[in-house]
């Protein structure tokens, strides 16, 4: 009398689990195709029905970087790792998400718990070093949006961009308006050394860094 109703409950486990595994398949197939919002409405299904399981989760955020919609990938991914910590695949994607949501600290965090894990990672590390350029650029911009246009800070970001443009000059004119407004700004400095350098200048580069010097003691 036992038995039946065990065997019931086996048939039951087997077909629920054929058609999670059957779910799975197509999400995945949706994502190949590129049809993400079908894939996004499955894996939201299926995270549902198994919420201790990884796998959704990580199928839902995937989908929704492909959908780009970065930002809400982020929570998914997060409550992935939460059940399986030691996914770097899941950690890279979830740093990925972060990036492409303007989220550049968060995204150089787990980048970095990536190298720490797996040192070896090239990918990892070229990530890591893009997202730094991003978080540097981002700084940048909301340094010029926020200081006065006319500040030393402003003025230096602007000999930073003429600098790298080869416009040495130019670039000159703007750090020494900067020092003439913050005269112990070192990296106006420093970079004035470098370009006197780049122009055979040494006694003009000697000057820049003696005046560095002093500002130390």
């Amino acid at each position: 009398m036992i038995v039946v109703p065990l065997l019931l409950l086996f048939a039951q486990a087997q077909a629920q689990g054929a058609g999670f595994t059957a779910k799975v398949r197509r999400a995945r197939e949706d994502i190949a195709a590129g049809r993400f919002q079908e894939a996004i409405a499955l894996y939201t299904e299926l995270a549902a029905a198994v919420p201790r399981d990884p796998r959704p989760l990580v199928g839902l955020g995937t989908a929704q970087i492909g959908a780009q919609h970065p930002a809400l990938a982020i929570q998914p991914l997060r409550k992935a790792l939460a059940l399986a910590p030691g996914r770097f695949d899941v950690r890279m994607l979830l740093a990925q998400a972060l990036s492409a949501a303007g989220r550049y600290q968060q995204a150089v965090a787990e980048y970095v718990r990536v190298t720490e894990g797996q040192p070896s990672n090239p990918k990892a590390w070229y990530a890591l070093g893009r997202t730094w350029v991003l978080a540097a650029s981002d700084a940048y911009s909301q340094l010029v949006e926020k200081a006065q246009p006319d500040s030393a800070y402003a003025l230096a970001v602007t000999g930073d961009g003429l600098m790298r443009r080869l416009q040495y000059p130019h670039a000159v004119t703007a750090f020494r308006e900067a020092l003439s407004k913050e005269p112990s700004l070192p990296s106006a400095r420093t970079a004035l050394a470098a370009i006197y350098r780049k122009l055979a200048c040494e006694e003009c580069a000697a000057k820049e860094e003696a005046a560095m010097a002093a500002l130390d003691c």
